[in-house]
């Protein structure tokens, strides 16, 4: 994490000269695909760990400060859950759903040319889920729900279409605490006002 804020500032220094003075701000849409992976040592299960792809729907707005910096809001709804049986001592059918996810990151980058421009983000993203599990053997089942947020980080690049579009692709790491990891790839569009 302290190479991803020396990089930050570097180019932050180094932009400082060459930045445009205007501000411009930016909205669009994205399809987020997110891994979630849970330890489960200590259950009497013959998995050690447990995994489910999620996806949500995400809206994303931000201000572009100059050629380096940009400020991005997110707001996601989940679109799809999974599910994964579990076997031990008994069997369990575990779903997870994601019911919506919100950050707020900063991104650094470089424009190379007039199109390509890939940046590092950092920043803070909450999540809730919504947890099930049925014991197959005896039919009793259990649901929760839990939100929590971590520090999340990444890389991208944007590919400019023209003066206002551009199409976008991103992986991160957003939350990485207490057993649980969840990584993210996504797929968007931006319009630039």
């Amino acid at each position: 994490m302290k190479k991803l804020v020396a990089a930050i500032a570097a180019l932050t220094v180094l932009g400082a000269g060459q930045a445009t003075a205007e501000v411009t701000s930016y909205v669009g849409v994205a399809y987020t695909g997110f891994q979630y992976e849970e330890d489960l040592a200590g259950l009497p299960l013959n998995q050690s760990s447990v995994e489910f792809d999620v996806s949500a729907f995400t809206l994303k707005g931000g201000f572009q400060l100059n050629d380096y910096l940009a400020l991005e809001a997110r707001v996601g709804f989940g679109i799809s859950d999974d599910s994964e049986t579990l076997t031990g001592s008994t069997s369990v059918k575990s779903g997870l759903e994601l019911n919506n996810y919100l950050g707020a990151y900063i991104k650094a980058g470089l424009p190379l040319g007039e199109v390509f421009y890939p940046y590092v983000m950092a920043g803070v993203t909450r999540f809730d889920f919504e947890a099930s599990a049925t014991n197959l053997n005896n039919g009793f089942s259990a649901r929760g729900d839990d939100s929590d947020n971590d520090v999340s980080f990444g890389v991208g690049a944007d590919i400019r279409l023209g003066e206002h579009h551009t199409v976008n692709a991103e992986y991160a790491n957003f939350y990485d605490k207490d057993s649980v990891e969840i990584d993210g790839f996504s797929l968007g569009y931006t319009y630039r006002f």
